[in-house]
């Protein structure tokens, strides 16, 4: 219940353009998870698996930027 909670929750500071990049790019295949629900160190890990993901599905890998904006807005949220 409470992790149901968690997801369920707007995005912190969702107009700045880290958010604006997370929840298009991460948004595209399922919700734009909490950036409260894990530490810094295990978003790296989660954006990594992702791109592996994204290669399996046929789309193209993270540009830089964006690559480093999403992640950028994610060690700035994490819990």
């Amino acid at each position: 219940m409470l992790l149901a909670t968690a997801c369920a929750r707007p995005l912190p500071d969702p107009e700045s353009p880290g958010a604006q990049v997370y929840a298009a790019q991460c948004g595209m295949c399922h919700r734009a998870y909490d950036p409260g629900l894990m530490t810094p160190a295990m978003w790296e890990i989660q954006v990594s698996r992702m791109d592996e993901q994204r290669a399996r599905r046929g789309l193209p890998p993270l540009a830089d930027g964006d690559r480093r904006a999403i992640l950028d807005y994610l060690r700035a949220h994490a819990g």
